[in-house]
């Protein structure tokens, strides 16, 4: 954890493969922790597409503590960020995994199937393909409610 401060500074680097590699290991460092889902949001909006990728990914290793920055992104008018959102919700769920925050994300990703992107839609059905029957049960409430 004494390298968090090391590698929040890292955000301003001029190497995109610094900033990419920093988010990375904030999220392999940071898991469950949610000291580090403040810096990987601030990697979100880095210029470079690489870096951004690897925060959502970071942000998923963090779990349930970075699922606000998920439902955030399912409302963000650009695809790409809806699609990464969908990704790393679907990179939280392990077939064991009981988060109540990933059943909060059912209903968004329900949304998600129906966006106008394909990339988005291909996304949140991968989410739902990575759930575990726990969270299936919920994504099935959701669906048949439709």
């Amino acid at each position: 954890m004494r390298a968090i401060p090391a590698l929040i500074d890292l955000k301003d680097d001029t190497d995109d493969d610094v900033r990419t590699y920093a988010a990375c290991a904030l999220g392999e460092i940071g898991k469950d922790s949610e000291v580090v889902v403040a810096p990987l949001v601030g990697f979100l909006s880095d210029r470079e597409s690489s870096v951004r990728s690897a925060a959502w990914v970071a942000l998923a290793n963090v779990g349930e503590k970075a699922m606000p920055v998920m439902l955030k992104g399912f409302e963000s008018p650009d695809a790409m960020v809806r699609e990464r959102a969908a990704f790393a919700v679907g990179r939280m769920c392990k077939p064991d995994a009981s988060y109540d925050g990933v059943k909060v994300a059912v209903s968004g990703l329900v949304k998600l199937l129906a966006d106008k992107d394909a990339t988005v839609r291909q996304s949140a059905a991968y989410a739902f393909g990575m759930m575990g029957d726990n969270l299936r049960d919920a994504a099935y409430v959701s669906l048949t409610s439709l």
